[in-house]
């Protein structure tokens, strides 16, 4: 580990080791996502992605009420010292260690979708984040600190999410993190494993281990999403990958990612192409 993934890791573990107490304290489940978590899982997988500089942590907490939310947050504000932040009721601040955005899901949501009380004005899309609470690995950040992020196919399906959502507002934030998956894609399942566990998967791609590691990833989240979950991500991909509509995650994905196919053989795999 170089000294400035160290630096980052000590960091990131800073932030969190509030949660980590309160959440243990409060029996709460949660899950490290966003660009932090991207980056530790790039980086676990021996991937050599561009770290992009980290503003504050996203967790997600799995909390079965609005009530039990906000025991969470005055936890943090009353025996970890931080603030909350008048214009964003999801974000707290700390001091001198990252910011927090903690974004509740589980019984709190109906139909994947999060209204922020008391008059709904946040609304965000949290589908994805029960069955990733599912379908984890689990990182150490320190000897005391371990945290669990949403496995490589779930991250792809928050991101296809997130970029739905977010993409008119902040066009590029959530399809660079896909890139960095699309970039890395010969390093996410490694070779060996691709021609000794997934050889069909290998010869319907023509032997290209990018293209075939996606179709791998899709037939893996296919199995892990519940059927209105996997409706979502497959309508997404049909909307993006036509290229005679308007595709405008294409267009923000850019050149040199090999994305249409990537994503294509991510689509099959979605489809059940591997069985």
């Amino acid at each position: 580990m170089t000294e400035p993934d160290r630096e980052r890791r000590e960091q990131l573990a800073r932030a969190l080791a509030p949660v980590a107490r309160q959440t243990r304290r409060l029996g709460l489940d949660w899950l490290l996502i966003g660009a932090a978590g991207r980056d530790l899982l790039l980086a676990e997988n021996r991937c050599a992605a561009a770290a992009r500089a980290t503003h504050d942590v996203d967790i997600a907490v799995c909390v079965p009420s609005w009530e039990e939310f906000l025991k969470l947050k005055a936890a943090l504000v009353d025996n970890e010292g931080a603030r909350a932040d008048a214009h964003a009721p999801q974000r707290l601040h700390q001091g001198d260690r990252l910011p927090l955005d903690l974004i509740p899901f589980g019984d709190i949501a109906a139909d994947g979708k999060l209204c922020w009380p008391p008059d709904g004005d946040l609304t965000l899309n949290v589908g994805g984040l029960l069955e990733a609470h599912a379908c984890f690995r689990t990182i150490a950040l320190t000897e005391d600190l371990s945290v669990r992020i949403p496995s490589l196919e779930m991250f792809l399906c928050l991101k296809l999410f997130a970029w739905r959502d977010r993409h008119t507002h902040k066009p590029h934030h959530d399809s660079a993190d896909l890139r960095e998956f699309l970039l890395s894609a010969d390093e996410l399942i490694p070779l060996d494993e691709l021609y000794d566990r997934y050889a069909p998967a290998m010869e319907r791609n023509d032997f290209d281990a990018g293209r075939a590691c996606f179709e791998v990833l899709g037939d893996r989240l296919r199995n892990a999403l519940r059927a209105n979950t996997a409706a979502e991500v497959a309508r997404i991909l049909a909307e993006q990958l036509d290229e005679g509509g308007a595709p405008k995650l294409l267009l923000e994905l850019g050149d040199g990612c090999d994305a249409l196919a990537r994503l294509r053989a991510f689509q099959r795999g979605l489809g059940g192409a591997t069985d």
